[in-house]
């Protein structure tokens, strides 16, 4: 329950730079955004696609065919992110990356939001989801192969690709999108995949969720990520909701098995 808020104000940034790369793996983009982060560059943003994606999102970067692409976007004083550009450039040109200019960048800006091919694929009888999660910088490439391999393997999934889509210091969050044509029953081939995704990120050490939260579904995995530590989460609701009418259910907290049904 929120009662209150107190909000930080920003002013606007005076300047802009976009700039992008196009590397030959997944690996030596992620080497690069996490020599640029943890050397103090702050972008405002950092998405890093597969080949799959940038396919898709970008396909008339030439630069970038058959490769992975890295966006960024600095803002703010025009000192500090003309340094901070210098210092993208030199981390990408290090892992053997193309520049590809701002136009991806500019593209991504305008087409973020268009999601209107997953209406398509529902009409053609797909199952189509996102999963994200998140892990340490050496984990990063591990975790996307090791998922995609798992979800793949789930009879009737037809693509999971990836974009690392947030970056820390310490690690980032990678971003699933999965598209499937299951033979057979649509609500036990998403529990299939869902399994699967969990199972091999939690095999892998990386964390469940990032920015979407658990809720529901996810709860399901909870115990299995946090262990004993998951009665202290349930004492503390307990303790503020003894009538469990906040949000029931999410989390893992309260008859998570009930989901599963």
């Amino acid at each position: 329950m929120i009662t209150a808020v107190t909000l930080r104000i920003w002013p606007c940034p005076n300047e802009k730079i976009y700039c992008s790369y196009a590397f030959e793996t997944v690996e030596l983009a992620l080497e690069a955004i996490r020599g640029l982060i943890q050397a103090g560059a702050r972008p405002a943003v950092v998405r890093l696609y597969d080949s799959a994606e940038t396919a898709h999102h970008f396909p008339e970067c030439k630069e970038a065919a058959g490769r992975a692409i890295l966006i960024l976007l600095f803002e703010g004083d025009g000192g500090i992110i003309a340094a901070e550009d210098r210092l993208a450039a030199e981390y990408a040109h290090k892992q053997g990356a193309v520049a590809a200019g701002s136009a991806p960048v500019e593209r991504w800006l305008k087409t973020r939001f268009n999601i209107g091919i997953s209406s398509q694929l529902f009409r053609q009888g797909a199952v189509v989801d996102t999963i994200e999660v998140s892990t340490s910088w050496t984990n990063a490439a591990p975790l996307y192969h090791a998922m995609q391999k798992a979800m793949l393997g789930v009879k009737g999934t037809v693509l999971a690709s990836g974009h690392y889509s947030h970056v820390y210091p310490e690690g980032t969050a990678l971003y699933l999108t999965l598209i499937g044509f299951p033979p057979g029953d649509k609500a036990e081939y998403y529990k299939r995949l869902w399994s699967a995704a969990m199972e091999s990120c939690l095999a892998l050490g990386g964390a469940i969720s990032h920015h979407h939260g658990v809720g529901l579904h996810r709860g399901l995995w909870m115990a299995q990520e946090h262990g004993t530590t998951l009665e202290a989460l349930r004492r503390i609701k307990s303790a503020l909701d003894p009538q469990g009418i906040m949000n029931p259910g999410k989390l893992g907290l309260e008859e998570v098995e009930k989901w599963r049904k």
